[in-house]
């Protein structure tokens, strides 16, 4: 990944491609939960995965990619069998060497050690163990789940980070967007760099200096300790 300094300049080194469209593993989505959010409850201090909720009839949820399956947990009753945690998950090892979590099912449909391919369905969306609701928990890990090196789902499913309808990111988006960070003040940020600008998450930014960021639906709006951005922090390359 590449890194930019900042300060009163932003010098870019090098960065990355953003990885290519993958098969969701629900049908006509919405993201309830984005990837990142910080909060006191996560283990890590940020959310590790997206929550996705199915937009339609169909619960099924299916593989991101082809691999095969590492563990198939599932126990009957509301909390399945990682009552404080998963509940009722799939773990896939995926063939492009990502380690894939699908957690909170009501179902589990395929068993340790079996090959699967893209597309193929794993289970039924649910709300199984540490839930609050039905939706699907969806985690990537680079290399061994065991490491829990878990890296942005939605960067991993060609898709936005936002709460709300799923986005899939146009190709030509997509081919002009370089992963950066951003160093300021002794802190480094994850960035993107589009069109010779560079882009911080508002919500990382403004956290950093204790600021709270809530977003407002009804005006389609970030609200940030009471006052209101709206659009995310830019800070453009000199």
């Amino acid at each position: 990944m590449g890194r930019l300094a900042c300060c009163h300049r932003l010098l870019f080194v090098c960065g990355i491609e953003v990885t290519k469209m993958k098969t969701l593993p629900l049908k006509n989505p919405r993201i309830s939960q984005e990837y990142g959010r910080k909060s006191a409850s996560y283990k890590k201090g940020y959310h590790t995965g997206i929550d996705l909720v199915a937009g339609e009839n169909n619960k099924y949820v299916y593989s991101a990619g082809s691999g095969t399956v590492l563990r198939a947990r599932y126990q009957s009753g509301p909390k399945g069998a990682d009552p404080s945690g998963w509940g009722n998950y799939v773990i896939v090892r995926q063939k492009d060497g990502h380690d894939v979590l699908y957690a909170h099912l009501s179902q589990v449909l395929v068993v340790p050690g079996v090959e699967i391919s893209e597309g193929e369905a794993l289970g039924l969306q649910g709300s199984t163990g540490n839930s609050t609701g039905p939706h699907l928990h969806f985690e990537v890990w680079s290399g061994s789940w065991e490491n829990r090196n878990d890296i942005n789902p939605a960067d991993y499913l060609g898709i936005k980070n936002d709460v709300g309808p799923v986005e899939h990111i146009r190709k030509e988006e997509k081919e002009n967007v370089e992963r950066v960070e951003v160093v300021e003040r002794g802190k480094v940020f994850d960035a993107i760099r589009h069109n010779g600008k560079v882009y911080v998450e508002l919500r990382a930014y403004a956290e950093r200096d204790g600021k709270k960021v809530d977003w407002d639906e009804s005006i389609k709006m970030a609200i940030v300790s009471g006052g209101k951005l709206e659009e995310i922090k830019e800070i453009l390359q000199e």
